[in-house]
């Protein structure tokens, strides 16, 4: 792997007023406005993922973020977050893949009486068409817009035992060349038992609808049951695990599918945070075509001083779609290295691989690694 010289520059301008915790907690109406740099160099020993050594080629790729945070508390019961961030990724020697990102989120939330929240949120992504994005992406979503207004509700019989009821009416619209939206009605309820002081039980069930336009593909019901519990006593260990069944109805044809997650995250102390997760599904994309997947990971972070902390990430990754001779089986993963060498200001290091190893007649078998170096400033 071939190695480039890493740049560090840093230009930070930020406007910051402080907010106490007890006047957040009033929803007083001071401002919080927290803006940061990001400027990173990274080397990609196979930019254009070709799957015969003799045609990879390696490219120094240079990433500018900025971004800006937002919170606005207000005196009547109510808070907005907004975040801001733009990322533009420049090449050496493959040009043509110089491309920038858009991402903006905001949210809005009101408390009218204690256990009662309105909420609103909205997430806007601009893409660019790029040579270096996956097919599907370059050639047809190039926007995305997604807005849930939701309601939440904890009615509490004991201070140990409560109830959750939660209702999300999400809307989501693909506004490139692709001209996909759709809504989806999500209502939730689930109930939580403090056993004791250490241990916290919470089942639920969620019912969910999504509806398409018609020229897409008609609708999918699910039906999600879960569970989580929560074990802490100085530590955390908690699990997260789901199961739903899926209907889907499409212009032509009805079919049904499965879908289960199962997540672990072990916390015994303020150094280590851990999370395995495990996710297979039988179910169809916007296309209506069926396919399996399944994905298993384990991700870790660990801090060996109060400013230097390490984190690794390790994933399987197998899918295969049905009638069709393609399946893939890809792995990969990274390790990386962070200083805080002031508060919200970072130095950090990683590198990353990638194995790509589809099975079909014309498949591209690849592998990639990455070396990635950088700083994120804010000045407060």
């Amino acid at each position: 792997m071939k190695w480039i010289g890493l740049f560090f520059v840093v230009v930070s301008v930020i406007g910051w007023i402080s907010v106490s915790d007890n006047a957040l907690a009033q929803q007083d109406d001071k401002h919080l406005f927290k803006a940061y740099l990001s400027l990173s160099d990274a080397y990609d020993s196979n930019v254009l993922k070709a799957g015969e050594q003799s045609a990879e080629k390696g490219d120094n790729i240079i990433y500018v973020q900025p971004s800006l945070s937002v919170l606005l508390p207000f005196r009547f019961g109510a808070d907005l977050n907004v975040d801001y961030t733009f990322t533009y990724l420049k090449y050496s020697k493959f040009s043509v893949y110089d491309t920038y990102y858009n991402d903006l989120n905001a949210s809005l939330n009101f408390y009218p009486v204690k256990n009662l929240v309105f909420g609103i949120l909205d997430s806007y992504t601009v893409v660019p068409i790029s040579p270096q994005l996956p097919t599907f992406a370059a050639t047809n979503i190039t926007q995305e817009n997604y807005l849930d207004p939701y309601i939440t509700y904890d009615f509490y019989i004991t201070p140990r035992f409560y109830l959750n009821v939660r209702y999300d009416y999400i809307k989501v619209d693909f506004p490139g060349s692709l001209g996909i939206a759709y809504t989806v009605s999500q209502p939730q309820i689930s109930a939580a038992v403090l056993l004791n002081h250490y241990l916290k039980i919470k089942p639920g069930f969620k019912y969910i609808s999504q509806t398409f336009t018609a020229s897409s593909i008609g609708t999918i019901n699910q039906s999600e049951p879960f569970i989580e519990i929560d074990i802490a006593n100085g530590s955390r260990l908690s699990f997260t695990g789901s199961y739903g069944y899926l209907a889907f109805s499409f212009t032509n044809t009805s079919q049904s599918g499965s879908i289960y997650l199962a997540n672990l995250t072990y916390k015994p102390d303020d150094r280590l945070n851990a999370d395995i997760y495990v996710h297979g599904s039988k179910l169809f994309d916007i296309f209506g075509r069926l396919y399996t997947q399944f994905e298993v990971g384990l991700d870790a972070r660990y801090n060996l001083t109060e400013r230097v902390s390490t984190n690794a990430e390790i994933k399987y990754l197998k899918l295969k779609y049905a009638g069709e001779n393609y399946y893939t089986d890809a792995s990969g993963g990274d390790i990386g290295i962070n200083y805080r060498f002031i508060r919200w200001s970072e130095l950090f290091a990683t590198y990353y691989y990638y194995d790509n190893k589809p099975e079909t007649s014309n498949g591209s078998q690849y592998q990639d690694s990455r070396i990635l170096v950088g700083i994120r400033a804010g000045l407060l």
